[in-house]
């Protein structure tokens, strides 16, 4: 099982570009300052004051304060579980909207929000564990996962640019395409380590993520067009050809935790579980193909919700 669930959209505004000396030897004259004894009178006052002060005082303060302060701090949310039994279990499926943000190009000038999904064919499934015919706490996983991104972008910058998004991301996995923990409140997925280059402009799918946590093979395609009038700026300033770029690509996405309602009705899909420093409302990051940082937030509304029969592939005896 695998992994986060985001929806790359091609940060498609990126294309907004802007435009003492030595210490000296010691005193080595060493005279011998034991004058010698004269025995004049014989009274040999041996005054030998052998005042052998050897105070050896030992202080062995052998402070061996071994304060093995090993705080091994394994923040290692693995949060793992065990896999699904061979029982029953409760299949979810939530209708889809949200929003895709981009942000980080040029002086702001190509950052943008935009609304996504609400359409008849964005949902996402879930699958969870049973308990005397309510869904329980347990392993979880995600099995099958659409939104469609459809918008466009206009700048002006010495004429218009204007980029137009037609893009669908999609996962279909009986077995699960990411996995993680359901705790009757929250969906924790699994650990999803970001790729190279996360947290820069540079982040690609190429770089995407590994891990049970994060969503397995997932397919963004469709097409991004371009097209400008600009004397400033053109469609190659952003990586894009003038007309349209086709998108076909699959990787491991990262994503974050679901945050259900107490009867499960509704969910959110915002910055808790992914990366620190996140500004709430942003939700979980995913790859650009040009010079900016683009986001994707969730909501689902629950659509559906079966008791079904668990795949040989997901449970194990």
């Amino acid at each position: 099982m695998h992994q986060s669930i985001p929806l790359p959209i091609l940060s498609i505004t990126a294309l907004i570009l802007g435009c003492g000396a030595p210490a000296g030897k010691a005193d080595d004259t060493g005279g011998n300052s034991h004058p010698e004894r004269t025995e004049e009178s014989d009274t040999d006052t041996d005054t030998d004051t052998d005042t052998d002060t050897d105070t050896d005082t030992d202080t062995d303060t052998d402070t061996d304060t071994d304060t093995d302060t090993d705080t091994d701090t394994d923040t290692d949310t693995d949060t793992d579980t065990e896999p699904f039994t061979c029982d029953d279990s409760w299949v979810l499926v939530y209708d889809l909207s949200g929003t895709f943000r981009v942000t980080d190009t040029t002086a702001g000038l190509g950052d943008t929000v935009a609304s996504i999904g609400d359409g008849a064919h964005d949902q996402l499934t879930i699958r969870v564990p049973d308990e005397d015919g309510t869904p329980a706490a347990g392993a979880a996983a995600l099995v099958q996962f659409n939104l469609h991104q459809a918008f466009t972008v206009s700048i002006d910058i010495g004429g218009a640019v204007v980029i137009t998004t037609d893009l669908v991301s999609e996962v279909d996995n009986e077995c699960g395409s990411a996995a993680g923990a359901f705790d009757g409140d929250e969906l924790v997925w699994a650990t999803c380590d970001y790729g190279a280059g996360h947290g820069t402009l540079t982040w690609s799918a190429e770089d995407g993520a590994t891990g049970p946590g994060c969503v397995e093979d997932y397919h963004v395609g469709g097409t991004v067009i371009c097209s400008d009038s600009s004397s400033l700026v053109s469609c190659a300033d952003g990586g894009l050809s003038d007309g349209p770029n086709v998108e076909n690509k699959t990787y491991d996405q990262p994503i974050n935790t679901f945050v259900f309602s107490d009867d499960l009705s509704t969910f959110e899909m915002d910055t808790e579980g992914g990366p620190s420093g996140v500004t709430d409302g942003y939700g979980v990051e995913v790859p650009s193909r040009t010079e900016s940082r683009t986001w994707i937030h969730l909501e689902g509304t629950l659509n559906s919700m079966t008791l079904e029969a668990t795949p040989d592939c997901l449970c194990e005896e």
